[in-house]
């Protein structure tokens, strides 16, 4: 007789793939001041903020428990004249559990471009005038991703065939006590592949021209760009693996019989394998920020006494942080027992024998591994 406990098997997968679409924007301008005359005040002024702000969270839990108690064993075979062979059943368990969390979840920027194109012109404005070309651009890009994961395996088994008695026959027959196979399988896949995948990239092109703008002219082209990235990336993952087995086929009484058989108690096999798998290949990839500014300034022909400026402030500040902090504790129990067994005060008593105990432990762990 075989118990076979085939319930303990979960599959728990929480695996997607958020994408943050780049957003492709163009900015064309123009201004013109022409023919305007002596005394003048002309300006064009433009004034572009971009200023994006993606956070985005993803949280996996899994909290997975299985608890089994077996008994075929605790059989009484005393007092007969001629008593049978005594057989317990043996125990097989297994589990499978795979779990994945997060896997895949990356904020994917693409390769949009944030394009800004300006032509100024103060064209013609005669003597005294002032004359002014001014671009001003801030792109501020704020990124958060944080994926978080927590898992806890939990797996309890409590087989027992033996504890079988066989006492104070005539003639009894032989006593033969189960096996106990377990074999357990448990998969934890969490924030793999989870991170940053390329930036929106800016791309500035400004011309601006003062021209013939006369005498005691005040002419001015001035650019400033801002351009500030910061991003930030967390990957945590917290896995907690718990394995226990007591298998106990032994502690067996074969005394006082006549004629007594055989004794034989079953074997106990534990195989355990435990893959823990966390924060690999998460990151960042095309770290920096595509910044181009192309600026083309002209003062032409502004006469005698003319106060001439042209001016370009680029500042570009990228401030980058990945975190990966991974936590695994795996921890196996196995208590087998096979002996403990009695054959004593028999006329004739058979032979006997215990069972052996194989166990077979593997786990594997991979943290926060780039590749």
């Amino acid at each position: 007789m075989k118990n076979s406990l085939q319930s303990l098997v979960g599959v728990s997968a929480l695996a997607f793939l958020f994408v943050a679409m780049p957003v492709m924007a163009a900015v064309d301008t123009t201004g013109e001041n022409v023919d305007t005359g002596p005394n003048s005040e002309n300006e064009n002024e433009f004034e572009i903020s971009n200023t994006p702000d993606t956070n985005v969270t993803n949280q996996g839990h899994i909290n997975e428990q299985a608890n089994v108690d077996a008994d075929t064993g605790f059989n009484d075979q005393n007092g007969n004249t001629s008593a049978g062979d005594q057989e317990s059943g043996g125990v097989d368990a297994s589990t499978e559990w795979d779990n994945v969390l997060n896997s895949g979840m990356a904020l994917v920027a693409g390769d949009g471009e944030f394009d800004i194109s300006s032509d100024f012109t103060n064209d013609t404005t005669g003597p005294n005038s002032e004359n002014e070309n001014e671009l001003e651009v801030r792109n501020d890009i704020d990124t958060t991703l944080r994926n978080l994961a927590r898992v806890l395996n939990s797996l309890r088994l409590d087989a027992d065939t033996g504890f079988n008695d066989q006492n104070g026959n005539t003639n009894a027959g032989s006593q033969t006590t189960g096996g106990v196979e377990g074999m357990f399988g448990i998969s934890n896949m969490a924030n793999n592949d989870s991170g940053l995948i390329g930036y929106s990239g800016l791309v500035i092109s400004a011309d601006a021209i003062n021209d013939t703008t006369g005498p005691f002219s005040e002419n001015e082209n001035e650019t400033e760009v801002r351009n500030d990235v910061t991003t930030n990336v967390t990957n945590r993952a917290n896995l907690r693996t718990r394995v226990r087995v007591d298998a106990d086929t032994g502690h067996n009484d074969q005394n006082g019989n006549t004629n007594a058989g055989s004794q034989s108690t079953g074997d106990v096999a534990v195989t355990t394998d435990i893959v823990n798998s966390a924060n690999n290949g998460s990151g960042l990839a095309d770290a920096g920020s595509g910044l181009e500014v192309t600026s083309d300034f002209t003062n032409d022909t502004t006469g005698p006494n003319s106060d001439n400026e042209n001016e370009l402030e680029v500042r570009n500040d990228v401030d980058t942080t990945v975190r990966n902090n991974a936590d695994v504790n795996n921890n196996v129990n196995v208590d087998a027992d096979t002996g403990f067994n009695d054959q004593n005060g028999n006329t004739n008593a058979g032979s006997q024998s215990t069972g052996a105990v194989s166990v077979n432990l593997n786990s594997t762990t991979e943290v926060n591994n780039s590749n």
